[in-house]
């Protein structure tokens, strides 16, 4: 959809934002193996990634990088987000649905996956922060991820999280994740803002970490 890129002296990209100036359309985008960055705009995409490192917007968004190095991505409220269905191959993902009711299927690498609005902050490359920032637009989401470790905040709305074998640090409504200067988590906080669904959470056998948050939530692990 519409947005702007722009690059530094050597060719790397410093940002990337989608723009939602009433153009949007449902679009259709699939990619191979390598490390690719896709924001997919306002509509309801399908996004197909292939094998490698994949940072996927569903809706609105921006992404920051400095020297080739990212340092921030956040999503930006829609005048009319949709759900979109999104789906990564195997190697470390970055997810974001964004506004409507999502559907993400994660692969084989480890993941950290937002199914609503939100933002991560980056200290030389390394995630610091991943926060629900909008509380009041979302939807249902189903998200699902494979056998590599698991980072997720579900957002607002009743969703439907499965985590798989490996570890998982799970969020079901909205709140923060902080972690130390080695990536490690240091704090999971739900917040109570009203925002809440009834989730459903089933998690793999692996180490998990798992905070529902207000509603009446359904939570399996193994």
């Amino acid at each position: 959809d519409t947005g702007l890129m722009t690059f530094d002296a050597q060719g790397r990209v410093t940002e990337i934002t989608a723009t939602d100036d009433g153009s949007s359309g449902d679009d259709t985008i699939t990619s191979g193996n390598g490390e690719d960055w896709i924001v997919g705009g306002a509509g309801a995409d399908l996004i197909e990634d292939g094998d490698g490192f994949a940072l996927i917007l569903g809706d609105l968004g921006s992404v920051l990088a400095t020297g080739g190095v990212l340092t921030s991505v956040s999503s930006i409220v829609a005048a009319e987000g949709k759900g979109d269905t999104i789906t990564t191959g195997d190697g470390k993902a970055w997810v974001f649905g964004g506004e409507g009711s999502d559907s993400i299927t994660d692969g084989e690498g480890d993941a950290v996956i937002l199914g609503d609005l939100g933002a991560v902050t980056l200290a030389d490359g390394v995630i610091v922060r991943v926060e629900a920032t909008e509380v009041l637009r979302g939807g249902d989401d189903v998200v699902t991820t494979g056998g590599g470790d698991a980072w997720i905040v579900g957002g607002t709305g009743s969703d439907k999280i499965a985590s798989g074998q490996g570890r998982g640090y799970i969020l079901a409504d909205t709140g923060l994740m902080t972690f130390d200067d080695l990536g490690r988590v240091t704090e999971i906080t739900a917040t109570d803002d009203g925002s809440y669904g009834d989730d459903t959470i089933t998690s793999g056998d692996g180490e998990d970490w798992i905070v529902g948050g207000a509603g009446a939530d359904v939570i399996t692990d193994g």
